[in-house]
C-alpha cells in the first residue's frame, strides 16, 4: 500500500515526464530494490535445474509472447 501511494505522488509530481518514462523509472527502481533481496533470500545458485523446469520457463517465455 506504502509502494501505491507513493506512486501516486510521484506521478503528481513528476505530471510533465512522460507516462511511458514515468513507469519505467518505477520499474527500473523496484528491480533494483527486488533483485538483491531476492538473491539474498532464495539462493537460486543453490537450486538443481532439471529439464522440465527449463522446458517450462522457455515455454512461458515463448509462446505467450508469440500469441500476444
Amino acid at each position: 500500500a506504502a509502494c501505491y501511494s507513493v506512486a501516486g505522488l510521484l506521478s503528481r509530481r513528476l505530471g510533465h515526464v512522460p507516462a511511458l518514462a514515468n513507469a519505467a523509472g518505477v520499474l527500473i527502481t523496484s528491480s533494483l530494490y527486488m533483485v538483491p533481496a531476492a538473491l539474498l533470500i532464495d539462493r537460486p545458485w543453490q537450486f538443481a535445474v532439471d529439464t522440465d523446469s527449463v522446458l517450462a520457463v522457455l515455454f512461458l517465455g515463448l509462446v505467450p509472447t508469440g500469441i500476444a
